[in-house]
């Protein structure tokens, strides 16, 4: 799974896929260096983290009376 990221456009919004490879180069220029793997592993952490922020917010597996 690559976690998408929203980017306002002109008329909106669009989204865009961030790979490891784009991962290990937006950390690079902030001074960190990480292998692809580690980045994979970041997008992976990313992405579990996103789906249990909007199922927490969506109200997913809580019980309804």
């Amino acid at each position: 799974m690559v976690p998408l990221v929203m980017r306002k456009a002109d008329e909106g919004c669009q989204m865009e896929k961030i790979t490891p490879e784009k991962v290990v180069q937006m950390l690079k220029a902030r001074g960190m260096e990480v292998s692809l793997e580690e980045a994979t592993s970041i997008l992976k952490l990313l992405q579990l983290l996103a789906d249990a922020v909007v199922s927490q917010y969506l109200g997913e597996g809580r019980e309804t009376k």
